[in-house]
């Protein structure tokens, strides 16, 4: 009876924000009240724009926010012209205040631990769907990011899951059963790792052992006597963010190629070796530390690529680089069809890109992905995961460097760098050997 009530209301909202055709096409005007399905030919056409999509998953919890960023992923799913409104949703936690923020975390780690606090600075440094996080300095000095889980979010996101996966069925007979499935178990992932702070911790510290002895890239320690499930203690250091060196609002004498250069290596690195990698990297989150060190703060949103797509998606973005999307294309035949049966041509022989040189990275990937979705092939989600870190990561580098090809090069230089840790080859290995072994038959 809980999840009809709540049906109720999510269709009722859906029909009154001007997308009653969505209900129509997915066969849920069942759900809607008597008084409103009686009115559905009002407005079983309408669909309102990107901006009102977004709007109404923000008025419907948490959970349907998150929803349609995966979904927006796939432009098989999501028509393009509401994929952008939806991976840039902003929608986010109200702003808790000081009272509130202390009260929650006292609750959650014990007066004694809270009194171990010298001072929480009011202005929160972030909020997302369902926490919200705020500087502080310990009594000892160290400086830190508090981040707190709001519980009655927590209970949306939940909720949330809980709806979508009794309205599977429905959604499912509209997309290949493996689409939906797939998108739901990342939702739920997700829900997880936002719900679950000590979760969001140890992937931080999976982060963190990556780059063990790489002395350029840093992610800040979890301080765990004060992390559990609703909250999370990471350490924070005084450097300017490359936000604030791209705003012109701080200075530093860091070369920035060096800063590009070290950031394109520690995302391939994450893509290709550990799995682990920062789902939306922002300039505000990542720090110029000493001997042009890069820092890597608040890792509360990361993404997954199984050991068998690791090798995959970075001898994709390797064959774009270097202009050979045919190559790239190969690549995806080979985790559409299995080992055997990769010599198929149809895909490869047919997909048309722009020209490496005169397309950004997240140009070539998106639109490999297109032509792959459009063409029915199946494209693991940890892949348009990646895909979509890729987005991000190029929207902060054009921010911080005015050459928009930077991060091409720099991709490029990574990969062959690490080469021989991902794929057991010489540095000097062409494109050509690399996807020959990673569609090689066993």
């Amino acid at each position: 009876m809980r999840h009809k009530r709540q049906l109720r209301h999510i269709t009722s909202h859906i029909a009154h924000s001007g997308f009653g055709r969505m209900l129509f096409d997915f066969e849920l005007l069942h759900h809607l009240p008597v008084r409103v399905f009686r009115k559905r030919n009002e407005f079983i056409e309408s669909l309102a724009d990107g901006r009102t999509l977004s709007r109404m998953l923000g008025e419907l919890g948490p959970g349907f926010v998150e929803a349609g960023r995966i979904a927006a992923s796939r432009s098989d799913v999501v028509p393009q012209p509401y994929q952008n409104a939806l991976l840039n949703n902003t929608s986010a936690l109200p702003v808790m205040g000081e009272k509130k923020f202390t009260h929650l975390l006292k609750k959650s780690i014990g007066t004694s631990a809270v009194k171990e606090i010298g001072s929480i600075e009011l202005d929160p440094y972030r909020s997302n769907l369902i926490s919200q996080t705020n500087k502080a300095i310990l009594k000892d000095g160290r400086r830190v990011l508090i981040t707190v889980n709001d519980p009655k979010s927590v209970r949306l996101m939940g909720d949330t899951v809980e709806t979508l996966q009794e309205l599977l069925p429905a959604i499912a007979s509209k997309f290949k059963n493996v689409i939906a499935e797939s998108m739901l178990y990342e939702l739920v992932r997700r829900a997880e790792m936002l719900s679950d702070l000590a979760l969001a911790g140890s992937r931080a510290e999976m982060l963190d052992a990556h780059f063990e002895h790489h002395q350029k890239i840093t992610i800040p320690e979890v301080l765990w006597e004060y992390t559990n499930r609703d909250v999370l203690v990471q350490r924070w250091h005084n450097h300017p963010t490359m936000r604030e060196i791209a705003e012109g609002r701080k200075k530093t004498a860091a070369a920035r190629k060096y800063i590009n250069r070290y950031t394109a290596e520690a995302f391939i690195y994450q893509y290709g070796v550990g799995g682990v990698f920062v789902l939306r990297p922002l300039l505000s989150d990542m720090q110029i530390g000493p001997r042009n060190s890069v820092i890597m703060n608040h890792v509360l949103g990361t993404g997954y690529l199984e050991p068998e797509e690791r090798r995959v998606f970075v001898a994709l973005l390797y064959a774009l680089l270097e202009g050979k999307p045919e190559l790239a294309a190969k690549v995806l035949l080979k985790a559409h069809y299995g080992r055997h049966e990769h010599r198929r041509t149809y895909f490869s022989s047919g997909i048309h890109l722009p020209e490496s040189r005169k397309a950004s990275i997240s140009e070539l990937v998106w639109e490999l992905l297109e032509q792959a979705w459009h063409g029915n092939m199946h494209v693991p989600l940890g892949i348009s995961m990646a895909a979509e870190s890729v987005l991000y990561l190029e929207h902060a580098f054009t921010r911080l460097d005015s050459d928009s090809f930077v991060l091409n090069d720099n991709l490029l230089l990574a990969i062959k760098k690490y080469t021989p840790e991902i794929f057991g080859l010489k540095k000097t290995a062409s494109v050509a050997e690399i996807v020959t072994l990673v569609t090689a038959d066993s």
